[in-house]
């Protein structure tokens, strides 16, 4: 049992390097700054000055005599287009900046490799200790993703649907000077309950693999093999990597809203009376 699942892990570890390989270094830059050079500015500084008789002037010369200076001098405002010996042809090209993906930055090379190894371990060490503090919580989301295909899409229904209403309201307070800090609390909260959404969806999706090999017996297994399947779609480019994640969010906020935060009861005001 120890050696298929070693083996489905090194299976998914392979394609997860070859993604992220794939992304960082054939794949081009997503968002990154594309600036042309800036032209100089045109020398404005004057040309040497030509001058303009005025009348003693020109009294001056139809007696034979030399002008003693009084020409009005005029500057030539026209500017040179020529560059100046100390000012630069072109600015130097703005280096493209890292673009942000669900669980990590998109940079190419391997800097941007390392930044999704790293970003694969966060997300799991995230999901393992929310597992172990809430695991009655999770088992009861976890179970609420499985059955009928209407019964899924009736989940994701429910979870895009309060994504929406969610940033909307946050909208409406971030445009308010009084409502930023509750904006502020509202995507806060979100990103709490996103957390905990996509954790039950890799557990969910692990256990339907897992069970495949036979060692769905093993919690941290089903949450390794779920996330190592989810995160190689999240930094895929073009929105697709987002369009992913959305798809994934909105499973786990679904079950959240369904099973009220895994308690498994119905939605009630009884309670109050």
């Amino acid at each position: 049992m120890r050696g298929r699942l070693f083996a489905l892990v090194g299976v998914l570890l392979v394609l997860n390097l070859a993604v992220m390989a794939l992304d960082v270094m054939l794949l081009p830059e997503q968002g990154g700054m594309q600036v042309a050079p800036v032209k100089p500015a045109p020398n404005l500084q004057a040309r040497p000055q030509r001058t303009t008789p005025n009348q003693l002037d020109q009294f001056l010369r139809g007696m034979g005599m030399r002008s003693i200076g009084t020409e009005r001098p005029q500057i030539d405002l026209r500017p040179d287009l020529r560059p100046g010996p100390s000012e630069p042809r072109s600015a130097p090209p703005v280096r493209p900046q890292p673009s942000l993906r669900p669980f990590s930055l998109h940079q190419a090379g391997l800097g941007g490799m390392f930044m999704h190894v790293v970003a694969l371990l966060a997300t799991f060490c995230v999901s393992v200790v929310l597992a172990y503090l809430m695991p009655n919580r999770l088992q009861v989301m976890r179970n609420m993703l499985g059955g009928s295909w209407p019964h899924k899409l009736r989940i994701f229904a429910i979870g895009a649907l309060s994504y929406l209403a969610t940033l909307l309201l946050a909208s409406l307070l971030a445009a308010l000077v009084s409502g930023l800090i509750y904006a502020v609390l509202a995507v806060a909260v979100l990103t709490g309950l996103t957390a905990l959404g996509i954790t039950s969806v890799a557990l969910a999706i692990g256990k339907w693999l897992t069970s495949r090999v036979g060692v769905s017996e093993m919690p941290i297994a089903q949450l390794l093999v779920g996330l190592m399947l989810i995160f190689p779609l999240t930094i895929l480019p073009y929105y697709l990597g987002w369009a992913a994640a959305g798809i994934a969010a909105s499973f786990g906020m679904g079950a959240i809203l369904l099973t009220r935060l895994g308690g498994g009861s119905p939605w009630s005001l009884e309670a109050l009376k």
